[in-house]
C-alpha cells in the first residue's frame, strides 16, 4: 500500500516537474518571440526600396524591356582563392551583371576584387556573429532596386560555369532550388533569386520578418522538427524559412499567397552531400566540372577543402 502510494506521489512529481518545464519553455519563446516582433516591426518601420517606380515598372514590362542583372553576395572573413574564382566565373560568365557584395574585406582584398566592378557594402564582424546568415537576407533592404530587376543571392563558394540569370526566361516572381537527391532539407539557400515587382517585394519584406519575429506558426514547426531554437538567429534561417515556403506552397500566409514561385532544381545549384556520400559526392562534383549543363556548382562543407581551386 505504501508502496503504491510512494509511486502515485512520484508521478504526480514528475508530471508536475513537466509540465512547470513545459511552461518555463513556454514562456520563454512567448518573450523571445515577442522581443523579436517588436525589433522587426522597428526595423521595417520604413518600406524597403521606397525608389521603386511602379508605373515604370508597368510600362517596363509592358514594352518586354528587362531589369539588370544582379548579383547580391555576402562575405565576413578574409578572402579565399575559391572566393576570388566564384565572383571571376560570375563575371565572366555573365560580364554585363552588377555584383553587390556586402562585406568587412580589408583595402588591399578590394582592391585585388575590383577589377571584377564590384559594388562594395560595409558590414560589420559582430554584426555577422550576432545575426549570422539572416543578416544576408536583412541586407537586402538596402539595396537601390528598380522594377523590374534580376536578383540571384548567392554565396560565395560557388563556381558559375554559364550565365545563371537564363533562369529569369521562365515567369516567376521569386525562385529556389532543389536538390537531386533525398535529403532533410529539400532547398539549398546558396542560390535563389527574385525579380524585381510589387509582389517579390512583399516577400522580401516578409521574409527578413521572419527572420527576427518567427511569427509563422509552420515556420516555427520545422525549425523544431530539426532541434533548432524557434527564436533568435541561427545558420540555417534563410534555408528554413525557403523550405517552409516550399512545403507549405498551397497554404502560406496571405501576405505572400499570390507570389509566384518557381523550382529552378539542382542546375542552378549542383550541391552533392558530402556528410551523406562522402568522397563520393567529391568525384560527383569533379565530374561536372566544365558541364555547363550544370550553370552552378556548390562547394558547400568539406568540399570546399576537398577540391582544390586549382582544378576550378
Amino acid at each position: 500500500m505504501l508502496e503504491k502510494g510512494l509511486t502515485l506521489i512520484m508521478v504526480v512529481m514528475r508530471g508536475s516537474l513537466r509540465s512547470l518545464k513545459e511552461f518555463i519553455v513556454y514562456l520563454d519563446n512567448y518573450v523571445r518571440g515577442r522581443y523579436w516582433y517588436v525589433v522587426g516591426s522597428f526595423i521595417l518601420r520604413s518600406p524597403i526600396w521606397p525608389k521603386l517606380d511602379v508605373k515604370a515598372s508597368s510600362e517596363a514590362n509592358e514594352g518586354g524591356k528587362q531589369g539588370r542583372k544582379i548579383f547580391v553576395m555576402m562575405h565576413c572573413g578574409q578572402l579565399t582563392e575559391l572566393y576570388d574564382h566564384c565572383l571571376k566565373s560570375a563575371k565572366v560568365c555573365c560580364p554585363d551583371s552588377l555584383i553587390e557584395l556586402f562585406t568587412d574585406l580589408s583595402t588591399e582584398e578590394r582592391a585585388v576584387l575590383q577589377k571584377y566592378g564590384i559594388n562594395f557594402h560595409d558590414i560589420r564582424a559582430k554584426d555577422f556573429a550576432k545575426k549570422s546568415i539572416a543578416l544576408k537576407i536583412d541586407l537586402l533592404k538596402y539595396l537601390d532596386l528598380r522594377h523590374g530587376d534580376r536578383v540571384i543571392v548567392s554565396d560565395l563558394d560557388i563556381l558559375f560555369q554559364g550565365d545563371p540569370f537564363i533562369v529569369f526566361e521562365n515567369d516567376f516572381d521569386v525562385f529556389f532550388t532543389t536538390r537531386h537527391y533525398d535529403y532533410h532539407y529539400p532547398i539549398n539557400g546558396g542560390i535563389w533569386g527574385f525579380r524585381v515587382n510589387e509582389r517579390s517585394r512583399r516577400f522580401i519584406v516578409y521574409y527578413i520578418r521572419q527572420m527576427y519575429t518567427k511569427s509563422w506558426n509552420r515556420l516555427r514547426e520545422f525549425k523544431k522538427r530539426f532541434h533548432r531554437l524557434p527564436y533568435g538567429f541561427g545558420w540555417f534561417d534563410d534555408q528554413d524559412f525557403l523550405c517552409t515556403v516550399y512545403e507549405n506552397i498551397k497554404i502560406l500566409p496571405e501576405k505572400i499567397s499570390d507570389v509566384r514561385f518557381y523550382d529552378a532544381g539542382y542546375r542552378f545549384n549542383y550541391c552533392p552531400s558530402y556528410d551523406t556520400d562522402g568522397q563520393a559526392a567529391v568525384q560527383d562534383l569533379k565530374s561536372k566540372l566544365g558541364n555547363k549543363d550544370f550553370v552552378v556548382l556548390h562547394l558547400k562543407g568539406e568540399l570546399k577543402q576537398l577540391i582544390c581551386t586549382a582544378e576550378l
